[in-house]
């Protein structure tokens, strides 16, 4: 690759195989492409002139606007009477909504949820028949009710006009008391919590019921005693639905207590923690960061407890406000949390734990929340005012097409985004060090980059608008255009990267800080630089590219199995004189897109290209240009990538479909703009 540097950046050219990026010597022809859209240019003097867009390094920083609320009421429901539960058809079409009732009996209400219609009414007309809570199947036939003065649960089929069929509860005799029911993700269990009395006394009656609902079952499986009271406003299950947590009120116990209660044989308590002078009210499971989100309303906050440890590692204030039901978006990046105190609803990023908004305007008493499969919308139910508000959602940021990458039109790199329909490129980092590779996390609200402004070149991590920077101690990496590369973990916990003297790949916990060395030493025995990264798809392996120490022009694409460390060859001989670089792992986790660079007597072709298994030769050449094409990176769909591509004397951020179709550019001007990132 040469060992010209540029005094700039430190970045290694690749000599005869590619473009000097300062003279624009062995420039080739640019592709044919269509250009659809507007690009978006980076003049020299951009940013100059209007430093909220673009401030100059030399400039200060501009104060950060507030953004537009986008937690809004879009309109109401309005359920007549004390509601105790709501319940959301799958398909979003409908909402049941379940009365506390009393001595005339209860009913469950359906309304359509476009128009606020009462469609129809069912009836409990059993004395005393309050019911505090509602789950509906996942096939949506199916309504499950607790009566909390009665020793059964209630099915309904919605199919025979609401026709019921009971379950024994199996609780105490005299006082079972049940109220909260909440079915498994996969829909196949429903737990039902008893003994929520709030008594003063023990009445010795606290447990919780398990039933497998899958298809047309309704059976009772088991229950577990719990030595405490499990007074809730949800459950928290992992994903799997092999756990549920119960948060409870000391009884038995001195303080009170989360349990984690196993529902498969033999149903039985797990593990717990304790929590002196508090009140648990929610608990929710974040699989994706391995954390559980539980609601305190005596300290008025969210405990944040990693879920492995079964221990406190982080908190989240209300400001003062006391915390009821708390409900993640479908795509697990939201956290919301409803407020009594003064009728608010809180939104909260569920991996940087940082709020987002929150909004008032509710009535008397929220109590329970619903959201859409697309999280746009959520319906949240009051008890002693009655009605469901119906709230604009906050908008996932994942898969929305904003891009990332490193642009020198300032002098040094710095970091850019382009959100999605702009042509007006956003400065993300201000200063006069060399900012690079820029990387979005799985869920899309954090940037990883690497920068040299605190001496070598390690990770920093910023929120998605450039702000609360802070660095990843002891992650000295390669700061080479050429030869660096890092990239996040599915979940969002972990960062891998190519160690200082790219000999190694290594991980650090973006929790902790904490680091290890998952590869090092020479690959076949002869394959011992590691330059650029893949993880962000696959959480059982990374893929890069290794060569020869003294022969990048012998560089292949390898993986490496995360528990394993085994490693394999992805690349094969092509038979030809060429090699592959920065590898791109796509959503699907099978294809590989990469850098192909050939060497012929007219000079060099820079291709990408994509892998599907193991030692395999390329199965489609997506680029077939005389361009310099590189820097490969797959949309959260997996429909799209963006790359690098000079075709004079400038790299510039370009757009395809998956199949090399419909190519585009989105960035233009005089400066090189580098390491693309599609959120």
């Amino acid at each position: 690759r040469g060992d010209g540097r540029d005094g700039k950046t430190g970045a290694v050219s690749r000599g005869t195989r590619g473009t000097n990026k300062k003279n624009g010597q062995g420039a080739v022809k640019a592709a044919t492409t269509s250009s659809t859209i507007p690009r978006a240019r980076l003049p020299d003097d951009f940013g100059e002139e209007d430093q909220d867009r673009l401030p100059g390094p030399d400039m200060p920083r501009p104060v950060a606007r507030k953004p537009a609320q986008r937690l809004s009421i879009l309109g109401w429901i309005e359920a007549k009477g004390d509601i105790g539960g709501i319940a959301l058809a799958p398909d979003d079409s409908r909402i049941y909504v379940a009365y506390r009732g009393g001595p005339q009996g209860a009913s469950i209400e359906e309304f359509l949820c476009e128009t606020g219609k009462l469609l129809r009414r069912f009836p409990f007309p059993a004395p005393d028949c309050l019911q505090d809570d509602l789950a509906i199947s996942n096939d949506g036939r199916y309504l499950f009710a607790a009566n909390y003065y009665k020793d059964y649960v209630s099915r309904l089929d919605l199919t025979q006009n609401g026709l019921e069929t009971r379950q024994k509860v199996h609780g105490s005799p005299q006082n079972v008391w049940a109220a909260f029911v909440q079915k498994s993700p996969d829909g196949i269990r429903l737990v039902v919590c008893a003994g929520e009395d709030g008594r003063v006394e023990d009445l010795d009656n606290d447990q919780i019921s398990i039933y497998d609902i899958a298809g047309k079952n309704f059976k009772f499986l088991g229950k577990v005693i719990l030595p405490d009271e499990p007074l809730v406003r949800s459950l928290g299950f992992t994903s799997d639905s092999s756990l549920v947590y119960v948060p409870t009120f000391r009884r038995k116990s001195a303080q009170d207590k989360l349990y984690e209660i196993r529902l498969t044989p033999p149903y039985e308590i797990a593990r717990s923690i304790s929590f002196p002078h508090a009140e648990l009210a929610s608990v929710v499971v974040h699989d994706p960061t391995r954390r559980i989100f539980l609601g305190d309303r005596l300290n008025k906050k969210i405990w944040v407890i990693d879920q492995e440890k079964l221990e406190v590692v982080s908190e989240i204030s209300l400001q003062g406000r006391r915390v009821d039901a708390m409900e993640l978006s479908p795509d697990g990046s939201v956290l919301y949390a409803i407020s009594p105190t003064d009728r608010s609803l809180w939104a909260f990023d569920a991996y940087t734990l940082s709020e987002i908004e929150h909004l008032g305007g509710l009535r008397r008493d929220p109590k329970d929340i619903e959201i859409s499969r697309d999280g746009a919308r959520l319906f949240v139910a009051h008890g002693t005012d009655g009605g469901i508000a119906v709230i604009r959602g906050i908008k996932p940021c994942r898969g929305d097409g904003t891009i990332l990458f490193s642009s020198d039109i300032h002098g040094n790199y710095q970091v850019f985004k382009l959100p999605t329909g702009s042509q007006e490129p956003v400065r993300l980092t201000r200063n006069f060090a060399t900012e690079l590779i820029p990387r979005w996390s799985p869920h899309g609200r954090l940037i990883a980059f690497i920068s040299d402004r605190d001496g070598p070149f390690k990770i920093f991590l910023m929120d998605e608008n450039g702000q609360n920077t802070k660095p990843l101690e002891n992650t000295a990496t390669s700061g080479s255009t050429e030869y660096g590369g890092i990239d996040w973990s599915p979940d969002g916990q972990q960062i891998a990267f190519i160690g200082q003297d790219q000999k190694s790949i290594r991980i650090v916990d973006v929790r902790d800080g904490s680091t290890s060395t998952i590869l090092s030493g020479p690959i076949m025995g002869r394959y011992n630089h590691y330059a650029g990264i893949s993880w962000k798809w696959d959480p059982e392996r990374i893929v890069f590219g290794a060569f020869p120490a003294g022969n990048a022009d012998s560089e292949e694409i390898f993986e490496v199995n995360i528990k394993s460390l085994k490693v394999s060859k992805v690349s094969g001989d092509e038979g030809q004189i060429g090699h592959y670089h920065m590898p791109a792992l796509a959503p699907d986790k099978t294809t590989i897109a990469a850098e192909r660079i050939i060497t012929k007597p007219t000079g060099a072709e820079w291709d990408i290209v994509l892998f599907r298994g193991r030692g395999k030769k390329p199965f489609i050449n997506l680029t077939m240009t005389p361009s310099r094409d590189a820097l490969p990176r797959w949309s959260h769909d997996g429909k799209k990538i963006v790359f690098a591509l000079q075709k004079t004397q400038r790299f510039h951020v370009w757009s395809m479909n998956a199949d090399g179709t419909a190519a585009e550019p989105l960035t233009s001007g005089d400066a090189n703009n580098i390491f693309p990132d599609i959120r």
